[in-house]
């Protein structure tokens, strides 16, 4: 089984299709966002999408929760990374409460994007006002069809 992080230097196995298992192709989406500390674009990771499924449907995953910022994050190719203006995904710490927590960052200064913003507040608006320029397609990766269909699935639990 191929790597999905092979040139980043993480090491874990990911679940990628070999080409004669079932698999589909899942683009991996992202949303055009304005960094609120140097105004920069960036654009961090918001989601993922079956190929030929509807944005507007409940096919669309949203990263909103770690363990799935996790996985879309381990599926990013490295190749990708130099395409977009795509900060890293990683562990920061709070400040006042000294706890940590997952999430993406601004391509330019590092700061971080909290996911609560992205997905409430920011997604939403981009849905509503032009989402085929606000969230582009940032990759596509191969997935054994029972991986998406149990990352479907958990979502809701």
């Amino acid at each position: 089984m191929r790597r999905a992080s092979e040139g980043r230097g993480r090491g874990r196995e990911a679940p990628i299709a070999p080409a004669a298992e079932a698999a589909t192709t899942v683009g991996l989406i992202g949303l055009r966002y304005h960094c609120w500390r140097c105004d920069e674009l960036s654009t961090p990771l918001i989601g993922m999408l079956e190929r030929g499924k509807d944005l507007f449907s409940a096919d669309f995953v949203v990263v909103g929760d770690e363990r799935m910022l996790t996985f879309a994050w381990e599926l990013f190719p490295a190749f990708a990374r130099g395409r977009w203006p795509i900060g890293e995904v990683k562990r920061r710490q709070e400040r006042r409460t000294g706890g940590g927590y997952l999430s993406n960052g601004c391509s330019s200064c590092d700061a971080p994007f909290a996911t609560y913003a992205l997905v409430h507040n920011a997604l939403p608006i981009a849905l509503a006002t032009n989402p085929f320029e606000r969230l582009p397609e940032l990759a596509r990766v191969e997935l054994r069809r029972d991986t998406w269909a149990s990352i479907c699935t958990s979502r809701w639990n």
